[in-house]
């Protein structure tokens, strides 16, 4: 529990400490925008409107706060070249399929031969590059499994999300490289993942939500229950990563399924 708590001292304690306390002022607001969030972005006004109703008993404030929330959520996608209303289409969800696959595949062979270091870093640094130069800059993996190009935005949203598994690499398992807390480094490093599926949403679909929601949690069970092995949480998320991976390389063209559904809805007019 040492390192549990050393970890929670390094990551913004206060934050965390008041986000679950109940009926707390952080508590509300990151649901609020949780509900912004669904209702501007993954564009479900039902859903948002059936949990609106019992935020709002908070006041005529919690109402203007969701009003407020709106506009600067919608003004920080324009910016970032959404077009509201304009559906998202997912069309390198192979690519990324097929990415998890491998680096499941790597953090499995880096737990087996990790030693002292938990996974083995040598080996988990050159299955990266390898696999980054192999698949993720590779043209003509690229054509063979991409069904287009994404937009703008979701382009803009890859750099936002590989941005922020950095920053939280580096402020989460940062403070514990020093006294060579492997363990730490390797479940900061998990959750920092894990996170950084959420905003991948934006640009693989919703599956990638339950996707970071499982490897957080995972991470986060590990920081907690310091006496349960780390290998019992290392192939945890090599097995998550890895089912999510072969849903996503089994994807189909998303451009032919609104084709077909549109052909359909046309012939069963009279």
């Amino acid at each position: 529990m040492v390192e549990s708590c050393q970890f929670f001292k390094a990551f913004p304690a206060v934050v965390l400490r008041h986000t679950f306390v109940k009926n707390s002022k952080i508590t509300q607001n990151l649901l609020f925008f949780i509900l912004l969030f669904d209702y501007t972005y993954m564009q479900r006004p039902s859903i948002t409107h059936g949990l609106r109703l019992p935020l709002l008993k908070a006041g005529k404030k919690a109402e203007e706060n969701i009003e407020k929330g709106i506009g600067m959520i919608s003004t920080l996608l324009k910016s970032l070249g959404y077009v509201k209303g304009e559906p998202l289409t997912f069309l390198s969800k192979r690519i990324c399929g097929l990415w998890l696959v491998w680096i499941a595949a790597v953090i499995l062979v880096g737990t087996l031969f990790g030693g002292a270091q938990m996974i083995s870093m040598p080996i988990f640094a050159t299955g990266y590059f390898l696999g980054f130069a192999l698949i993720l800059a590779n043209k003509r993996v690229y054509k063979k499994l991409a069904f287009g190009r994404p937009s703008r935005f979701q382009n803009r949203m890859t750099v936002i999300s590989i941005f922020l598994a950095v920053l939280l690499l580096i402020g989460m398992g940062g403070p514990f490289f020093d006294s060579h807390q492997y363990r730490m480094i390797w479940l900061a490093a998990f959750l920092a993942f894990g996170i950084h599926f959420f905003p991948f949403a934006a640009v693989h679909g919703k599956i990638m939500l339950p996707l970071g929601a499982l490897c957080s949690a995972n991470a986060i069970a590990g920081m907690l229950l310091s006496n349960v092995p780390f290998t019992t949480f290392a192939y945890a998320d090599v097995a998550v990563m890895g089912i999510f991976g072969i849903i996503l390389l089994r994807s189909k063209n998303p451009l032919t399924l609104k084709k077909t559904v549109s052909e359909t809805l046309k012939a069963d007019k009279p």
